[in-house]
């Protein structure tokens, strides 16, 4: 995988191998707080340096390299999933977190007590974040030197400290490399990616191989140094450079794409082999990735409609979704629904609509939409959108949090304590616009990790 400054340098000497393009949001009139964009392809000599680059806000380049779409975010440039790419100026980025704290995952130097319902910040409180990923009982973060430290649930070795010892604080991984660049929290497991593209990963068995814990990192069975993403979930599936999408471990609802339902100790690639992959997402039992062409495609088990393809059939192969959109940017897969969002800032949903996981004023035990839906507010500046167990986030490009479904642990963080659920979105405590990247576990109880880039 290239280095930043590698790829800085081909983008300042157009001298790339690869084919460049870059999808850029442009910001054409702002009225009434509605901001109208416009898409267009870029030539490599329209590239922009990204260090120097004059952006507004919101701004999306998609890096050929990097396989992913980067937004331009308080003088930084940020992958969708909140890796900070390129960072022109030194700005304190602190972690907040609020919801269930039954294994100490709020990182506050306490454990259990009754769930917050604000945003709490970490306790290390040193500013020196640059990324952050919930798992369901577990939170991963990095530091801008490269350090990977980890808090709440170990039960599995999921910190990667050579033990199973619960932490309410954080503590850093065994090996205290100083080069990992991208990371992911699954249910028991957590995986990050180093700079030199090599993937490693530690806790439940699944992520490893079949039946093969590890409290210490372990590099994947390839051995491959071209890993660009890696999503963590009973094994999982990532993207490399190249921009095929592989996978392993339990596959019983087909959500590896092998076009079966075998369990796989080692990658295994999708069954259509195709080589423009540049977003892909996993939980649980389903998988959905996104083409570089902008159309989605979902696979795996898909009984509350979670693919969205308009229907409940499971499959063990990529099947597209059922609008045949080409401007989806983003996604996210849930436990029993999914959200995405497209290059026009739009977030749309799909799946149960139970205790108002769609975000679209339905709270409905058994109702399902087999078929994406636009969130209620139709809002056209989301940025990131995460689908948990029965809730949701997004970050819209004016730096605020927003959340809705299930509040029964606080997990909206506004403040309240619902059994009913949120079926609308609704703004975090704080109403910060600072914020950054966050994050949600899918276990029914977990609780939200977000980062800002400012105290404010």
């Amino acid at each position: 995988m290239p280095t930043i400054s590698e790829i800085q340098n081909s983008i300042n000497n157009s001298t790339s191998s690869c084919s460049w393009f870059c999808l850029l949001q442009t910001t054409a009139e702002i009225k009434a707080n509605v901001v109208h964009r416009q898409n267009f392809v870029a030539t490599v000599n329209d590239l922009p340096s990204l260090c120097t680059f004059a952006a507004d806000s919101g701004m999306i380049v998609f890096v050929d390299e990097l396989r992913t779409p980067v937004y331009h975010a308080n003088n930084s440039w940020i992958t969708l999933d909140g890796c900070c790419v390129v960072r022109r100026d030194f700005i304190p980025q602190e972690i907040w977190t609020w919801g269930s704290n039954e294994c100490g995952q709020l990182g506050i130097g306490t454990v259990g007590g009754a769930a917050r319902g604000c945003p709490l910040q970490e306790a290390c409180n040193d500013g020196f974040w640059s990324t952050v990923a919930s798992g369901d009982r577990h939170v991963i973060a990095l530091k801008r030197n490269g350090t990977l430290w980890g808090w709440g649930d170990n039960s599995n070795g999921q910190h990667g400290t050579g033990t199973t010892t619960v932490s309410c604080l954080p503590v850093q991984e065994r090996c205290l490399a100083t080069n990992w660049c991208r990371i992911s929290a699954g249910s028991s497991t957590t995986a990050a990616i180093k700079t030199d593209g090599t993937l490693w990963a530690w806790g439940n068995s699944t992520i490893l191989g079949m039946y093969t814990s590890s409290c210490s990192p372990i590099q994947e069975r390839s051995s491959s140094s071209d890993w660009s993403t890696f999503c963590a979930q009973s094994g999982g599936v990532g993207l490399k450079t190249n921009g095929t999408i592989w996978g392993w471990g339990f596959n019983n609802t087909g959500r590896l794409g092998t076009g079966n339902t075998t369990n796989s100790c080692s990658p295994v690639q999708e069954i259509c082999s195709a080589t423009n992959w540049c977003r892909v997402s996993i939980r649980y039992n389903s998988t959905g990735a996104i083409k570089t062409d902008g159309t989605l495609w979902t696979w795996g088990y898909n009984g509350t409609a979670q693919l969205g393809t308009g229907n409940f059939t499971s499959s063990c192969s990529p099947i597209q979704e059922f609008c045949s959109a080409t401007n989806w940017c983003q996604v996210s897969m849930g436990t029993c629904h999914s959200a995405a969002i497209k290059t026009n800032g739009t977030l749309w949903s799909w799946g149960s609509q139970y205790e108002g996981r769609l975000a679209n004023n339905i709270n409905t035990n058994n109702t399902f939409s087999c078929s994406p839906v636009q969130e209620i507010c139709s809002a056209t500046n989301w940025c990131l959108a995460v689908a948990g167990d029965r809730n949701g986030q997004g970050l819209k490009t004016d730096g605020t949090l927003w959340s809705w479904g299930r509040n029964f642990n606080c997990q909206i963080g506004d403040g309240s304590f619902s059994f009913s659920g949120c079926p609308l979105p609704k703004q975090e405590f704080f109403k910060r616009t600072c914020w950054c990247t966050t994050d949600i576990g899918a276990y029914f109880c977990s609780s939200a990790a977000a980062m800002t880039v400012s105290s404010s």
